[in-house]
């Protein structure tokens, strides 16, 4: 079983599925939903729902590091335990503010930390185990924040 598949598209769903998320992720006077706002690996060149190159605040998901599957003495896999970071991009020009993306993170944290989900195959523990922020100037006064969200996943197969 390959367990990233079940797990990655859980956080997409859990992500997407949520109206107090997609309203805190829609761009600077466009509706909630404008864009799908959460991107697996990689933000696309084009937002398959807007048809336009995304704009932040957006989400972008993917896998950390190569942790190792957990094996019983008989050398059968009972458990995976991957790692995966959730970065919320944002922008802002001037002055340095990160409120909107710890905003959007405090949200993400409410969807996905500490949950045990049994409506999966296999069943997924999600916790989250580590946070960071950084922060990236750009041409023209740009400055690009990430607040970084990682989740430990158990999964049970």
């Amino acid at each position: 079983m390959y367990e990233p598949k079940t797990i990655e598209q859980w956080i997409y769903t859990t992500l997407t599925a949520d109206a107090t998320l997609q309203t805190l992720l829609s761009p600077d006077n466009l509706p909630a939903g404008y864009q799908i706002g959460v991107y697996s690996h990689l933000a696309p060149q084009v937002d398959a729902r807007s048809g336009k190159e995304p704009q932040t605040p957006y989400i972008v998901y993917s896998r950390y590091g190569g942790d190792l599957d957990t094996t019983a003495l008989n050398g059968d896999r009972v458990m995976a335990n991957p790692s995966y970071n959730v970065v919320v991009w944002d922008t802002s020009s001037g002055a340095i503010s990160a409120s909107r993306a710890q905003d959007i993170a405090d949200r993400v944290d409410a969807l996905l930390g500490d949950k045990d989900i049994t409506s999966t195959t296999p069943p997924i523990y999600c916790q989250r185990i580590n946070s960071d922020m950084f922060v990236q100037p750009s041409q023209g006064g740009r400055i690009d924040v990430g607040v970084v969200l990682q989740y430990r996943f158990v999964a049970f197969v």
